[in-house]
């Protein structure tokens, strides 16, 4: 019974520190077919605009592109899919649009 109980333990004490270290992100833009949609939070209609137009300058089919809070700031994060020079060219749009 204690053999039990301390598994379940680790597991519940394993399951909330990777919890406590998942990013948390206040909107996510899911780009599929080379459309920008809003999956998850809020975002003015003119970045999402520019979301897309960067996309389909950059024929970029598919992605994500996440807003996570870092103090008072909120910071981009970008999946793979999303080259450097545009995810240079989102961040200085998002200084415009935020």
């Amino acid at each position: 019974m204690d053999l039990v109980f301390n598994i379940t333990l680790v597991g519940l004490v394993a399951a909330a520190f990777i919890f406590a270290l998942q990013r948390r992100y206040l909107f996510v833009v899911r780009v599929k077919d080379g459309m920008a949609r809003v999956s998850r939070g809020k975002l003015t209609q003119a970045y999402l605009e520019e979301i897309h137009e960067v996309c389909r300058e950059a024929r970029i089919a598919r992605g994500w592109i996440g807003g996570i809070r870092r103090g008072r700031r909120v910071v981009l994060a970008f999946s793979y899919n999303i080259p450097t020079p545009c995810q240079q060219r989102l961040r200085n749009l998002w200084m415009l649009h935020r």
